[in-house]
């Protein structure tokens, strides 16, 4: 892996044939004033921001990322990148241009398929990703250990950093499988609609997930997802096989127990963080979700008994 800073406008092509990377390069850096780069053609890549605000255009489609976000970007697709004065610490990953071949090939395809003809294997088109997403605590360890490492030339250090990267890739395809599958759960023929409509579903989605202790209303989350809300409910529950209410639930719910086995709060503390406004109503929740009831389970912690 090669390590750079934020790279300039002449290290990109405009033309989208010519575009190869022979090996993996991961842009970091910390800046302290305004950082351009003009659009040009990308390959697979994966851009998050630690610190700071940076501003995209991906096929002429604009995107900010705040901290803790991060973006996926498509083989090929128009990029441009910007941060503002202020300081900010862009992180941008861009993939062999062999490697993610290699990687989808051991994800999707038989035994038979690699070993008959490991030269066929077409990287699945990543578009439905090219959204602002919340970068994941394990992501997040995952970029910071490939820049702490830096681009070390010992053996170790190269095959270190290249499992680290290949880590990365599986994510992101597992990740595309799955939003690739639930985007099929929608009943548009049109791809490019269909990619739209659920790019906007996962922005409401992922409110939630972030959100989870606040009163949201559908209301709120249509406007979120720039949709009217009979339209983003019925797109909602086409997705996700569940409506935003009950989805939010799920996630209080997940969250509620993973404090309750991890916390130092009391249970009516930890309720009330989480959102729960009735303290019966969340106790008959969470024992008909969990089949167990919350102080049960929190005495189940102390005494090592699974759950």
């Amino acid at each position: 892996m090669w390590l750079s800073r934020m790279p300039l406008n002449q290290s990109f092509t405009s033309v989208a044939e010519s575009f190869r990377f022979r090996e993996n390069i991961l842009f970091s850096e910390k800046i302290y004033q305004s950082y351009h780069c003009d659009e040009h053609y990308s390959g697979l890549g994966l851009f998050a921001m630690t610190h700071g605000v940076g501003q995209f255009n991906i096929n002429s489609g604009h995107e900010e990322l705040g901290p803790g976000e991060c973006v996926v970007i498509n083989s090929q697709s128009r990029l441009s990148m910007e941060t503002s004065d202020e300081y900010s610490y862009p992180v941008f990953l861009l993939f062999h241009s062999e490697l993610p071949g290699i990687v989808a090939g051991s994800l999707f395809f038989r035994d038979e398929q690699l070993l008959d003809h490991p030269a066929q294997i077409v990287v699945p088109d990543l578009s439905i990703l090219e959204r602002v997403q919340p970068l994941d605590e394990k992501m997040s360890m995952k970029l910071n250990l490939l820049t702490s490492m830096g681009g070390g030339s010992s053996s170790f250090a190269a095959m270190k950093t290249d499992a680290i990267v290949r880590s990365i890739l599986e994510d992101i395809f597992l990740k595309y499988n799955l939003d690739h599958r639930l985007s099929s759960g929608l009943p548009v023929l049109k791809r490019s609609t269909r990619l739209e409509l659920y790019k906007r579903l996962c922005r409401a989605k992922d409110l939630i997930d972030a959100n989870y202790y606040q009163d949201l209303t559908l209301d709120v989350l249509a406007e979120v997802a720039c949709m009217n809300s009979q339209h983003f409910l019925r797109s909602f529950k086409n997705a996700f096989n569940q409506t935003p209410h009950r989805y939010l639930m799920h996630i209080r719910l997940e969250n509620t127990k993973r404090l309750l086995l991890s916390g130092s709060m009391t249970v009516q503390e930890i309720a009330r963080a989480c959102g729960w406004e009735s303290l019966p109503t969340f106790s008959r929740l969470f024992k008909l979700h969990y089949g167990i009831c919350p102080t049960k389970l929190r005495k189940s912690r102390s005494t090592n008994c699974q759950f």
